[in-house]
């Protein structure tokens, strides 16, 4: 219901002869009946209030879906996404024009509220239990990172099991990758540990200042100093031991060695 001082009466008994119109077929018993149209002020005005009140919505909206507020766990997404009308009518209240009366400004809610929800941008709803009156934006005001994350999660739970399958292969290609990459260096430092051993062995046999054996043990915390994991070494050395052992020209002998019966390596003599 408007006021008269907010509506403007459009009368119309100055057509000629409307009042013979009245009672003709399609016209209805008054042709022409009087009409009253919302003052563009006062529509002006509604406009802005809808801004408002829209903006207030999405944005809370907005921070529910990014996490900006924290939904608790089971509540509804009209518990979730709704404001109540009377904290958005106090809040865009608060910052009406003071010129404006609070009985003006009534009216000029009624008629934002409608305009959004004829729009279908807002959608009113009264708590049954509780008579409540609820708002609620059916769209969100949300910033570039956080569509950006959502669109994110979106695909991937779309393509979770997609995604998890590819992640499963790309982790066991690079396990396998490296298994292979520490596998060849292993060969190549095995070689490498081989050809010192027999150097040092030949060495020691022409060199008739030191033993003409060498102990494995010996040669092994030398060559393998760098390599701090004791399991790691001993993985090595095994390998390295083994070839030297199968070496025609190497024999293996047990000797006593300050009162321990210690295994070395001898080059045969040719």
């Amino acid at each position: 219901m408007y006021t008269l001082s907010s509506v403007r009466v459009l009368f119309t008994s100055h057509i000629p002869f409307s009042s013979l119109l009245n009672g003709m077929p399609y016209l209805g018993p008054v042709a022409f009946p009087q009409r009253c149209e919302p003052d563009s002020d006062k529509r002006a005005m509604a406009a802005d209030v809808a801004v408002h009140v829209l903006s207030t919505l999405e944005k809370h909206r907005g921070d529910v879906v990014c996490g900006g507020i924290r939904r608790r766990r089971g509540l509804s997404d009209l518990d979730a996404f709704a404001l109540g009308e009377d904290d958005v009518y106090a809040f865009i209240s608060a910052l009406k024009d003071k010129s404006i009366s609070q009985n003006e400004f009534d009216e000029i809610w009624k008629l934002a509220i409608k305009d959004l929800v004829d729009n279908e941008e807002v959608d009113f709803v009264i708590k049954e239990e509780s008579g409540h009156s609820l708002l609620v934006a059916r769209n969100a005001q949300i910033g570039f990172g956080c569509k950006l994350r959502l669109k994110l999660s979106t695909l991937v739970k779309k393509w979770r099991l997609e995604f998890f399958t590819l992640v499963a292969l790309f982790v066991g290609y690079s396990v396998a990758l490296a298994k292979i990459r520490r596998a060849s260096a292993d060969k190549k430092r095995v070689k490498e540990l081989v050809k010192y051993t027999i150097e040092h062995m030949m060495t020691s046999m022409d060199d008739s200042s030191v033993s003409p054996y060498v102990i494995p043990e010996q040669v092994r915390d030398e060559s393998l100093a760098d390599v701090h994991s004791s399991s790691e070494r001993q993985k090595l050395w095994s390998r390295v031991r083994k070839t030297v052992e199968s070496n025609a020209n190497i024999q293996v002998k047990q000797l006593e060695i300050q009162g321990d019966i210690t295994d070395v390596f001898e080059w045969k003599s040719s």
